[in-house]
């Protein structure tokens, strides 16, 4: 992994991460600059609908809580073990760090401990990403099989309630995973020094991600204590007893998450690597595997790679950190319905009747994730979780104002069948 640094010798900001070059930025100010005067009576004239450009307009204030909260949340969150990563419920860590801005530090622990086990938990499930990092030949896809198959067992134990094998299971994978993608000599993931932990690209190699908990993950334990300190020393080797509990589990398969998505840059680097080496080695040959492919795939992966592409939104959100990529849906919607407006500007000039369809709505508008729940099973976690999501954003009011999902809980809405 490149350890990139500003030209000043510093990490990268959260909003740089997120928005590097303040590409969307710029497009969201311009979004923005529509909905409001003197424009915003020129487009109204024109038959631009109230509620569009109450949207353009709104679409600022999303775009700034979305890249100016991360650095509040991380300073409250990651001394906790709670990493802010691009997976992130991000409107539930939003919550939580107000919490503990307000000395209530068990209640936000709860609120997320809750929101990566709610919904079906597919929060937690995102560990299946663990394949986009091995590819390129079958060993690496072997690899990614059978790390996939542990995960798999400590996911299953984990939501049996049997903790302490889910975490000692995540923990090794964790060190397994670090290790082969910082290269030779080993690059341990729970050494505070190694350099690997930061970067410049990604929202879990800011110093308050995957360093800070490394930092806090490796502590030493000198006795044998019965405490809950989640500590992967003290839990491999036997020394703290009591570790076993949900929320240590949850934060283990969060470190995972954030992990997966700080080595993805060196992963891609690796996968080229052996793409490009097993082409040489199989050009021109007929021969099959056990499946019965053939061993040249020239031409195949790309058009499956392509096909995808076309066809997953999952692709896209693997490809970007949550919250750009809800700044993205946002900004394709509005666009849409920009254009869909200005298209109908142009035919009712020109004197032809147009009728007016249905504007097309926010990507956030699919629902907001308290909604979805309470059409579920009426769950009493899910209850208290967004109880406690009101809580803390209202000043202990218990009513909730429309607020556009963010982050990966746009992503948890889009994918919740799917993931």
């Amino acid at each position: 992994m490149t350890n990139k640094t500003s030209k000043d010798g510093t990490p990268k900001s959260y909003r740089e991460r997120i928005d590097p070059g303040d590409e969307f930025g710029k497009q969201v100010k311009g979004l923005a600059l529509l909905g409001s005067s003197p424009f915003r009576r020129v487009l109204q004239a024109l038959g631009v609908e109230k509620e569009t450009l109450d949207d353009a307009k709104a679409l600022r204030r999303t775009y700034e809580r979305l890249v100016s909260e991360p650095d509040r949340v991380a300073d409250a969150l990651a001394p906790l073990g709670w990493a802010f990563h691009e997976m992130a419920p991000f409107d539930d860590y939003v919550a939580a760090a107000t919490l503990v801005g307000q000395g209530k530090t068990e209640e936000a622990e709860d609120l997320l401990t809750e929101s990566y086990n709610g919904e079906d938990g597919v929060h937690l499930r995102f560990f299946h990403r663990v394949w986009s990092l091995y590819s390129g030949d079958e060993q690496r896809e072997a690899i990614a099989q059978n790390r996939q198959r542990l995960l798999q067992e400590a996911y299953d134990l984990h939501t049996q309630g049997r903790y302490a094998g889910a975490i000692a299971l995540v923990l090794t994978q964790i060190d397994g995973i670090f290790i082969d993608m910082t290269g030779k000599p080993a690059k341990y993931f729970f050494d505070p020094e190694n350099p690997n932990l930061v970067d410049d690209v990604t929202l879990a190699g800011h110093p308050l991600g995957l360093k800070a908990l490394s930092e806090l993950m490796s502590k030493p334990s000198s006795t044998t204590v019965v405490s809950d300190e989640l500590t992967r020393q003290g839990i491999l080797h036997g020394r703290v007893l009591a570790y076993d509990t949900r929320r240590n589990s949850t934060k283990t398969f969060t470190a995972l998450l954030a992990v997966i998505e700080g080595v993805r840059p060196r992963a891609d680097e690796l996968t080229k690597k052996a793409a490009e080496k097993r082409e040489r080695l199989y050009t021109g040959s007929k021969e099959v595997d056990e499946w019965g492919r053939r061993l040249d795939r020239r031409g195949f992966d790309g058009a499956r790679s392509s096909s995808a592409t076309s066809s997953s939104t999952s692709t896209a959100i693997t490809s970007s950190t949550a919250a750009t990529h809800a700044i993205r849906l946002s900004l394709s919607a509005e666009a849409a319905a920009s254009r869909a407006d200005a298209s109908r500007f142009s035919r009712a000039t020109t004197g032809r009747s147009v009728a007016r369809g249905r504007r097309r709505q926010p990507a956030w508008s699919l629902g907001s994730r308290s909604a979805a729940a309470s059409t579920r099973t009426g769950s009493t976690s899910a209850t208290r979780r967004h109880a406690a999501v009101s809580t803390a954003t209202s000043g202990g009011s218990t009513s909730r104002s429309r607020t556009p999902p963010t982050g990966s809980g746009l992503v948890a809405e889009v994918l919740a069948g799917r993931a």
